[in-house]
């Protein structure tokens, strides 16, 4: 039996769905818990760029922040209740492997030639970060 560890910090209280991907076979989960970490050691960084905070300018990134279809196969629609051009994008696969980056001016976002997987996006927007995960089908 093999113990594996993983931290993982979330930038806002919300309601987020576990998943497990498999790449390879052989192999089963006897058994996994979830805890929540005492709020003083919960910092989320992303990469090496600034942590995810909570927004204190005329808008929150992450306040109906919504990223659908999920899951999606082709076109994945970005909407928000401010502005969402001159953000930036980055997509990070489930490896941790920057996927995707670029500047956003739109309103959909062309995924279909990603790996079916489950990724997580970065909305970059005057120095302010919203993260949200979706699944490709």
């Amino acid at each position: 039996w093999t113990t594996v560890t993983q931290t993982i910090n979330v930038a806002t209280a919300a309601t987020y769905n576990v998943g497990v991907f498999a790449q390879t076979g052989g192999w089963n989960i006897n058994w996994f818990t979830i805890t929540k970490a005492p709020s003083s050691a919960r910092v989320s960084q992303v990469d090496n760029a600034a942590p995810i905070i909570d927004v204190t300018s005329n808008y929150d990134l992450s306040k109906n922040f919504q990223v659908s279809p999920n899951p999606v196969s082709q076109e994945l629609n970005l909407r928000a209740p401010f502005g969402l051009s001159g953000g930036t994008i980055q997509i990070i696969d489930g490896i941790g492997l920057e996927v995707f980056r670029s500047s956003y001016d739109d309103v959909s976002l062309n995924v279909s030639s990603l790996a079916v997987g489950i990724y997580t996006l970065i909305y970059t927007k005057d120095g302010h970060k919203v993260v949200k995960h979706f699944v490709k089908q």
